[in-house]
């Protein structure tokens, strides 16, 4: 997956050469493409599996995955376990990477301050701990680098596009309450930038009976599908969209 998302990198790039995760040899490979005619967005999640994605549940996951290309993704990370937020620092980095865990408890993902990303300075002290030489921020300098025009929608997202300095390459946007909203944010952002990123939430691991604070895997999944069905009705068919379960 990081392969495939350096790769996005490198397209909006027009055809530059973008650093990608090491190989076993332990030598970084580069990933070089054309570039992409219109607009890419990209919509993240977590936790979500193939197993999930049923017409009932999750309708316009099931309705995308009748017309795309698919794939599994490995999701593979640095810890045991991993956290919504190592998924989107590994976008960042476009290597593995875990984000710093207080306690070993996974850091909830906010709303960046001033354009800033929260803790970004002790995710970066975490990296230097893990094997896979990951930088974070590497995919938003490429962009900055490349003068690619980006919008980050949720926190998940201001995560992706941040710099090496943890603030938001591009402009960013908190993710709106309704799903009316959140399909006009997204269009407006593909109406003026190259690179659209959205952070759909995130299906936690809880009680089955939903009594966890983050409800029952389906109420979960319904709020991550809703959202993902949202974005995708602000593309038009010019739009380049990669969807994944981070």
């Amino acid at each position: 997956m990081a392969m495939v998302l350096a790769g996005v990198v490198g397209a909006l790039v027009s055809g530059a050469a973008v650093a990608g995760p090491r190989s076993a040899s332990g030598r970084t490979t580069a990933v070089t493409a054309g570039a992409v005619p219109g607009p890419v967005l990209l919509i993240g999640t977590s936790g979500v599996r193939w197993s999930d994605v049923s017409a009932q549940v999750t309708p316009a996951l099931w309705r995308l995955s009748r017309t795309a290309g698919l794939a599994v993704a490995s999701t593979r990370g640095v810890e045991p376990t991993g956290c919504p937020v190592d998924g989107w620092l590994t976008v960042s980095a476009g290597t593995k990477a875990a984000a710093a865990r207080a306690g070993g408890t996974c850091a909830t993902l906010v709303e960046p301050v001033d354009g800033a990303v929260p803790g970004w300075a002790a995710d970066r002290t975490a990296l230097v701990s893990q094997q896979y030489d990951a930088k974070a921020g590497a995919a938003g300098e490429v962009l900055r680098g490349g003068g690619v025009s980006a919008v980050a929608v949720g926190p998940g997202a201001a995560v992706a596009l941040a710099g090496a300095d943890g603030r938001v390459v591009g402009r960013y946007q908190a993710v709106p309450s309704s799903a009316q909203q959140v399909t006009g944010v997204v269009r407006d952002a593909l109406g003026s930038a190259r690179l659209v990123v959205v952070d759909a939430g995130a299906v936690r691991a809880g009680s089955a009976d939903g009594s966890a604070s983050t409800g029952s895997r389906p109420t979960q999944l319904a709020a991550v599908d809703s959202l993902v069905g949202a974005a995708l009705d602000a593309a038009d068919p010019g739009t380049t969209v990669l969807v994944t379960s981070l």
